[in-house]
């Protein structure tokens, strides 16, 4: 197309001006060797766009080998990180169960040997606290026992002396004064174990009055008799001297005047 509309331009100039053919040849051999090196230029510049087209291929191609690749990288690489989130949505959860699991099972473990610590010593404690409510119930029923035993021995000792007193006052009246002073001193030594000081005052009183009768009427002892009243006044000047003095000294001066046989 270049070359015709060349071609057409001379033949136009040509035309135009008249010319003598020494000029036209003249003129014709540089038109052709311009058209040659134009010829020559255009399959350069053929070779150049071709080689050009060439490499715009290659570089399209290897744009595209490099798009591929990207793309088949980019795919693998969601696809790695979707696998890769898949499992880490399911390890992860699986590991803080398991963690969540050791703790929980840690203070459970704890919590128990608390618990089992807390409950022994509860039991000891509760232990304890009944062996020594037994042990206080032990004294008590000991301490009423006992108690209990000596009110038994008390009374028992108060009905013995009664029951003395009685056979004493019962012997006075049959004028049978040696068992009359053996059975008032018997019931006196229980009332002064008892500490019956009323009791003891009046059995002193009573004896005090018969001795003076006894001597009075010169009615005589036995020695046993003599030797019970003599240990009876060392028990009363030991231990009552202080609360009945008058009426001790009165039974030890008329005790000493009676008859002894």
């Amino acid at each position: 197309m270049k070359k015709t509309l060349l071609l057409l331009l001379v033949f136009f100039v040509v035309k135009s001006y008249p010319i003598s053919q020494t000029k036209v040849d003249s003129i014709n051999t540089k038109i052709k060797n311009q058209i040659l090196i134009l010829n020559r230029k255009n399959d350069s510049l053929s070779k150049r766009l071709d080689q050009i087209e060439k490499n715009d291929y290659k570089s399209i191609d290897i744009i595209e080998k490099v798009n591929d690749f990207y793309d088949k990288s980019w795919n693998k690489l969601i696809a790695f990180l979707s696998i890769a989130g898949s499992i880490i949505l399911i390890v992860i959860p699986y590991i803080q169960i398991r963690n969540y699991k050791e703790q929980i099972d840690l203070k459970t473990k704890e919590f128990e040997n608390l618990t089992n610590s807390k409950v022994l010593e509860l039991e000891l404690k509760i232990t304890e606290f009944h062996r020594e409510q037994f042990e206080l119930l032990r004294k008590e029923i000991t301490l009423s026992q006992e108690e209990l035993n000596k009110n038994i021995k008390s009374e028992t000792q108060y009905v013995q002396a009664f029951i003395f007193a009685l056979r004493g006052m019962m012997s006075l009246k049959d004028k049978n004064y040696n068992m009359y002073f053996q059975q008032y001193i018997n019931a006196l030594n229980l009332f002064i174990g008892l500490n019956k000081n009323s009791a003891i005052k009046s059995m002193i009183n009573s004896i005090n009055g018969n001795i003076k009768k006894c001597i009075a009427k010169e009615i005589s002892v036995s020695t046993n008799t003599k030797s019970q009243m003599d240990t009876l006044i060392s028990t009363l000047e030991k231990d009552f001297y202080t609360i009945f003095p008058d009426i001790i000294d009165e039974l030890k001066t008329e005790s000493s005047k009676l008859i002894v046989n």
